[in-house]
């Protein structure tokens, strides 16, 4: 996969570079992808992202935060709405356990599609196993 900016297709290094790495990839039995700047800007992963990496480091979870949330997800299958969830964790003031679930979910503890603009109602689940 090679990833450019949208203005670097017309120039003669990346026509270069593609047609290299194109090359590569028949000769290797794989397959070239180019994405531009423009096809990863688009839809709402890239704003979902950005909102889970600002919690990347949060630290000092509430006592049994995870245990509760392992019970919590007990089948594996089981979705429960961000919004449940927080209310669960802070029936008084849901809005201070989201940040713990935006951590959960960067550092894959916790699911849910983020090609869908995060919100009270996306499903979150335990991630599948691999």
């Amino acid at each position: 996969i090679e990833i450019k900016p949208s203005s670097y297709i017309k120039k003669v290094d990346t026509l270069r570079q593609i047609e290299i790495g194109s090359n590569w990839a028949a000769e290797n039995n794989h397959r070239f992808l180019l994405i531009t700047d423009n096809e990863i800007r688009q839809g709402t992963k890239l704003d979902n992202l950005k909102l889970l990496y600002r919690y990347c480091r949060l630290e000092k979870f509430p006592y049994g935060l995870w245990e509760f949330s392992r019970e919590l997800f007990s089948e594996t299958r089981i979705q429960i709405p961000l919004g449940m969830i927080a209310e669960l964790l802070s029936p008084s003031d849901p809005a201070r356990s989201k940040p713990y679930l935006w951590s959960l979910l960067f550092h894959h503890h916790l699911s849910t599609n983020l090609n869908q603009r995060l919100s009270d109602s996306s499903p979150l689940s335990l991630p599948r196993e691999k």
